[in-house]
C-alpha cells in the first residue's frame, strides 16, 4: 500500500478535467481537524463560504446549497426536488458525453424527455441552438455550459435564458467544468439553477457539490414538494430551509473540503473574478494557437465555442497510449476521451491557478509523440 501512495504522490501536476491541480497552500487546509459544522468557528466560516459563492454566481436573491458529494449528486438533487410529482417536459440539447448523461439522471423521475442531438462534431453555434429551442415547447430546459468530453462551450446563457423565460420555463445549467472560468450572472440574465463543484475551477478538492437557486426556482421546489417529497438526502427545500433558520447545514458537511473551497474561492476574490476569468480565457488562447502551430486537430476548431476549461485534442486510436506516456514521462495527469471516443481524444485541463507553460509542454509533448508515430 505505501508503494502506491509512492506512485501517486509522485504526479507533479493534475491537467485533468477535474479535480484540478490544487495549490499547496490550499491542500494544506484539509490537513486541519474537523471541528463541529455547528461551532461558531465554522459556521463563520460556512456564511462566508456562502456570501463568496454568490458573489462568483452573480446570485444575491435566491440560496446557495451545498451537498457533501460530486456534482453528479447536485444535478441528481436539483431534479430530484424539481420533476418530483409532475409530468415536466424536459428538454436536453446533446453535443456530447454529459448530455447523455444527465439524460441518465433525468430519466430516474420522467420519461417526458426529448433531446436535440447534435453529435460530437457538430456543436451548434449561438443562433442554431436558439433557433431549435425557440421551435420546441418544454417546462425545464438543462444546459450542459461546458461540455468537457469535447472541449465546447456554449457562451450565450443570456441570450438562452431570455428565450427559456419566454417560454414561461425555467432553465438549469450544469456548471460543473464553467464556473468559474465562464461569467455568469444568474439574477441579471434569468438564470434559475446552476450546478457545480468544489473540484474543478473553484480549485479545492473534490467532495462538494454546489447548488444555485434563483427565488423562481425555489418557488417551483417548494409548490412540486406539496404533491411529492424527493428522498431526504436530495431534498433541496430542506437545505434551504435549515440554512435560513440555523446558518448551516441539515448533516455534517465534508468539514475538511469546506476548508479547502473556502480558501481557494478567497484566493479568487482577492486576485478578482473577473480577473480570473481572464486568467483562463488568455491560457486557453495562448494553448490553442500552440495546437494550431503544431497543426493538431480540435473537435471544436472555432476560438468562440472552444472551452477554456479544458483543451481535447484529436488522436484516433492513441488516447489512451498517450495520456499513460504523458503520466510515465512527464508526471502530468491527463485523460482520454468519454463513452465512444475514449481511446480518440485527449482531454487536459486548464482550470486553476496552473502555469500556462506547463500546459504548453504537454501539448508540445503530445504533438512529438503523434509525429513519431505517424
Amino acid at each position: 500500500m505505501e508503494e502506491l501512495f509512492k506512485r501517486i504522490s509522485s504526479v507533479r501536476h493534475v491537467l485533468l478535467p477535474g479535480p484540478i491541480d490544487v495549490g499547496e497552500d490550499v491542500l494544506a487546509r484539509a490537513s486541519i481537524k474537523p471541528v463541529s459544522y455547528k461551532s461558531r468557528e465554522f459556521t463563520e466560516l460556512f456564511i462566508e463560504t456562502h456570501s463568496m459563492l454568490r458573489e462568483i454566481l452573480g446570485l444575491y436573491s435566491g440560496e446557495v446549497v451545498i451537498l457533501t458529494g460530486s456534482g453528479a449528486l447536485g444535478l441528481d438533487a436539483v431534479l430530484a426536488s424539481i420533476l418530483c410529482g409532475w409530468n415536466a417536459r424536459v428538454l436536453i440539447p446533446v453535443y456530447g458525453y454529459f448530455g447523455i448523461f444527465v439524460k441518465e439522471i433525468v430519466s430516474r423521475y420522467t420519461d417526458n424527455i426529448e433531446t436535440i442531438n447534435y453529435g460530437y462534431h457538430n456543436p451548434p453555434d449561438r443562433d442554431m441552438l436558439l433557433k431549435d429551442i425557440s421551435e420546441r415547447d418544454f417546462d425545464i430546459l438543462i444546459l450542459i455550459h461546458n461540455e468537457t468530453s469535447t472541449g465546447y462551450t456554449y457562451r450565450f446563457l443570456r441570450d438562452l435564458a431570455r428565450v427559456v423565460r419566454e417560454k414561461n420555463a425555467y432553465l438549469i445549467v450544469d456548471g460543473v467544468s464553467s464556473v468559474g472560468v465562464e461569467e455568469i450572472r444568474m439574477d441579471e440574465w434569468g438564470v434559475d439553477v446552476v450546478v457545480t463543484a468544489s473540484q474543478k475551477a473553484l480549485g479545492a478538492i473534490p467532495g462538494l457539490a454546489i447548488v444555485g437557486l434563483s427565488e423562481r426556482a425555489i418557488e417551483l421546489i417548494k409548490k412540486v414538494r406539496e404533491r411529492r417529497k424527493p428522498p431526504f438526502y436530495m431534498d433541496l427545500w430542506l437545505y434551504i430551509e435549515y440554512l435560513r433558520k440555523h446558518k448551516c447545514s441539515i448533516t455534517t458537511p465534508g468539514i475538511n473540503t469546506f476548508y479547502t473551497l473556502y480558501t481557494s474561492l478567497k484566493k479568487i476574490i482577492d486576485y478578482g473574478v473577473k480577473n480570473y476569468y481572464r486568467l483562463h480565457r488568455d491560457r486557453a488562447l495562448s494553448v490553442y494557437k500552440r495546437v494550431d502551430e503544431h497543426r493538431l486537430e480540435t473537435i471544436v476548431k472555432n476560438n468562440e465555442y472552444r472551452s477554456h476549461s479544458v483543451v481535447v485534442l484529436e488522436t484516433p486510436g492513441k488516447a489512451l497510449d498517450i495520456v499513460e506516456k504523458v503520466y510515465r514521462d512527464l508526471g502530468i495527469a491527463i485523460a482520454p476521451g468519454l463513452g465512444d471516443i475514449a481511446n480518440d481524444i485527449v482531454r487536459i485541463g486548464i482550470m486553476g491557478f496552473i502555469d500556462t507553460d506547463i500546459v504548453v509542454k504537454v501539448v508540445d509533448y503530445i504533438a512529438r509523440l503523434l509525429r513519431e508515430t505517424t
